[in-house]
């Protein structure tokens, strides 16, 4: 039973560790990237990749900041 227990407390902690990687991440897309989240992805709420793949598919007119950004995560 101990085993059990610790076991889903590791995945536990592992699946919020993720989480907040991919805050994270985002934050900084949404920080790099902010006039052309209102300009192309203003109707995306961001969150589960969605405001990365809007920004995606707009690539070939985003800035150079915004583009590396995008690219690296």
């Amino acid at each position: 039973m101990v085993t059990r227990t610790a076991l889903l407390s590791v995945l536990l902690i592992a699946g919020v560790a993720g989480a907040a990687i991919a805050q994270d991440e985002e934050t900084e897309v949404l920080a790099a990237c902010t006039s052309e989240y209102v300009q192309f992805c203003s109707n995306v709420t961001p969150g589960r990749g969605r405001l990365k793949k809007c920004l995606r598919s707009n690539i070939s007119r985003l800035s150079a900041a915004c583009k590396a950004q995008v690219q690296q995560n």
